[in-house]
């Protein structure tokens, strides 16, 4: 289904809490934050990281952006401030977003698991957009972070 979480037996996804096997333990409830603590955004050129984390796949011919790997529901900063165009979901892709800014930049966000913004509305840079989810086509946890310049695919990681 769509949005759907996916267990494998004997994985774990991060920031969750399983209950006990044994009935006889006591049984720990996720707690779910409306809204996440935001991720330290790290200066890249002029553009913002949308999540502190480890780069799991770089920009190159068909792969159109950069996929940053972090815990699951990590808040996601938007890059730079602009007006939000598009918000919901694409196929592979999953939920995402997509913020234009000034000078022909447009930034999207993808795999989320969260989307707090609508398309319409404005935002700040580093204002927190959406948390880090698995929609879409995904192996795990992180955000696929696009850059487009003028309407074409650019390395988010030089701008």
């Amino acid at each position: 289904a769509i949005g759907q979480l996916i267990f494998v037996p004997g994985a774990a996804v991060p920031g969750l809490v399983y209950a006990a096997a044994d009935p006889e333990e006591e049984v720990q409830v996720p707690i779910v934050l409306a809204r996440p603590e935001p991720a330290i955004a790290q200066p890249v050129g002029q553009l913002a990281w949308p999540v502190g984390g480890r780069i799991s796949q770089y920009f190159w011919g068909f792969h159109t952006g950069v996929d940053i790997a972090a815990p699951y529901g990590t808040g996601i900063g938007a890059s730079e401030a602009g007006t939000v165009v598009r918000a919901g979901w694409v196929a592979v892709g999953g939920l995402s977003i997509q913020v234009r800014h000034a000078n022909g930049l447009v930034t999207g966000y993808y795999h989320l698991g969260t989307v707090f913004v609508a398309p319409g509305q404005k935002v700040s840079r580093g204002q927190i957009i959406g948390t880090v989810g698995m929609t879409g086509v995904t192996t795990g946890p992180h955000v696929h972070w696009e850059l487009k310049l003028n309407g074409v695919f650019v390395n988010p990681l030089a701008h």
